[in-house]
């Protein structure tokens, strides 16, 4: 026979599953308060300010040669320790122009120049040959162009003995590259100082642009400092600003070769142009101080230490704590990222 079940053995089981559920309910809020526990302990260890320190430095410095990887372009690091921060910069790629064509293609616009102007013994292929006044001129070019944190400029040159001075290129109220005499490289910047707008002129001399091989010559300037190059070989020492100074504005101006009868003579290949992408400082926590003095971390578009600037490892060292203790981030040559915690406390 079919068993019946009484409206008390309902209520009695029913009284069961809910002993069960209660008791389910108990075991998980107490693993969820032991791992809970857990977890605070584990964030304030992590929330360390030195940890947090060390972590925004590591970011930068990342942060900065992936950049430079990305764009294949020099990016670098500034040390603001009166800021108790640090700041990124990296250079973006905003034209490049080879000269191999009578339509004067390039990205991301054409430039304009006498089709006849072309000559076949380039660095690659065809290059420009500028001579009796003929001219070079990229116009209206794009709001990429115009940033006012700096600027990059990377050109061959193979340039005519005559005349001096000479410009070289050119963006009128912004910046120009030059030759003064024989062996004398002038950069010109256009820079904002407060409210008004001074001309700040870097002149370097033993410089070598012979007129039968082509050099390559760069220019960088970040709003920090400006840096030259020949042939990948920093030329002097990098004028560095006591403070940033972004360039004037100027938007859309064209750039040329100058204006006769001291325009450029000479030929030019591989063009590049480059705008600089400033990051927002990264502050540290107050309890963390970062140490030494303000200097610029320079990286090569493969996101290594560059080697022009740099001959062996790079410490960041910041101090926290009472006792004083130091900790610090090592950038190693090869593009390494070290977090170091236990530095040896200065006396």
């Amino acid at each position: 026979m079919p068993t019946t079940r009484s409206p008390a053995s309902g209520r009695e089981r029913a009284g069961a599953e809910r002993a069960v559920t209660l008791l389910e309910l108990i075991v998980v809020m107490t693993i969820l308060a032991v791992l809970f526990g857990i977890g605070v302990g584990a964030f304030k260890r992590l929330a360390r300010p030195d940890r947090l320190a060390l972590s925004r430095i590591t970011e930068a410095v990342r942060g900065a040669a992936l950049f430079a990887r990305g764009e294949g372009a020099p990016a670098s690091v500034t040390l603001l320790p009166e800021q108790n921060a640090i700041a990124s910069y990296g250079l973006r790629s905003v034209g490049n122009w080879q000269f191999e064509d009578d339509a004067g293609t390039g990205w991301p616009l054409p430039a304009v120049y006498d089709p006849a102007s072309l000559v076949r013994d380039g660095v690659i292929g065809s290059a420009l040959r500028l001579e009796g006044g003929s001219l070079l001129t990229l116009p209206s070019p794009p709001p990429a162009f115009d940033s006012p944190h700096g600027f990059g400029v990377d050109v061959y040159l193979r340039p005519a003995d005559e005349p001096r001075p000479m410009t070289i290129l050119e963006r009128r109220g912004l910046w120009s590259l030059s030759l003064s005499g024989a062996d004398t490289l002038v950069v010109t910047l256009q820079l904002r100082v407060q409210d008004r707008v001074e001309q700040l002129k870097h002149e370097l001399s033993g410089v070598s642009l012979p007129p039968d091989a082509f050099t390559r010559v760069t220019v960088l300037y970040d709003s920090r400092s400006l840096s030259v190059r020949v042939d990948g070989v920093r030329l002097g020492e990098d004028l560095l600003l006591g403070q940033p100074l972004l360039l004037a504005s100027n938007p859309r101006v064209a750039l040329t070769t100058g204006t006769p009868p001291t325009s450029y003579s000479g030929d030019l290949d591989a063009l590049r142009l480059l705008s600089v992408v400033a990051g927002e400082p990264s502050l540290l926590p107050d309890e963390v101080v970062l140490q030494g003095v303000e200097r610029t971390l320079r990286l090569d578009q493969r996101g290594r230490l560059d080697p022009a600037f740099h001959r062996t490892p790079e410490l960041i060292t910041i101090a926290f704590g009472e006792p004083l203790r130091l900790s610090g981030v090592e950038l190693g040559l090869l593009g390494t990222v070290v977090t170091r915690e236990d530095l040896e406390a200065r006396p």
